[in-house]
């Protein structure tokens, strides 16, 4: 199994901006903040009825580090941890419940 260090860190934020760490039954998996029509293909087809396909091709979008391989594996292990946390992270990279979003009553 593959150790995040600092270098790498700095290596991926340098190549993708923000980024956020999960780990899932021991694997450190890294993400990205995914695009404008990632996050919209996932948004149009989370409230329907393929939220667990919406979310996987999600996270495969966005995964930085170690591979989409150790995704997979870590999904096998974990398969609840798809949409219990990982599309949370993920989501929170593009900006939901950031603290720079924020609604003013005029």
């Amino acid at each position: 199994m593959l150790e995040l260090t600092e270098d790498i860190v700095s290596k991926l934020k340098s190549e993708h901006g923000e980024v956020c760490a999960v780990n899932v039954a021991g694997q450190t998996l890294v993400f990205r903040k995914p695009t404008p029509p990632e996050y919209d293909r996932w948004f149009d087809g989370y409230s329907g009825s393929e939220k667990s396909k919406r979310s996987r091709e999600l996270a495969s979008s966005c995964i930085v580090w170690p591979s989409p391989q150790a995704l997979s594996e870590a999904l096998k292990a974990r398969p609840g941890a798809l949409t219990s946390v990982i599309d949370t992270e993920i989501i929170k990279l593009a900006g939901a419940g950031a603290e720079d979003v924020k609604s003013v009553k005029l």
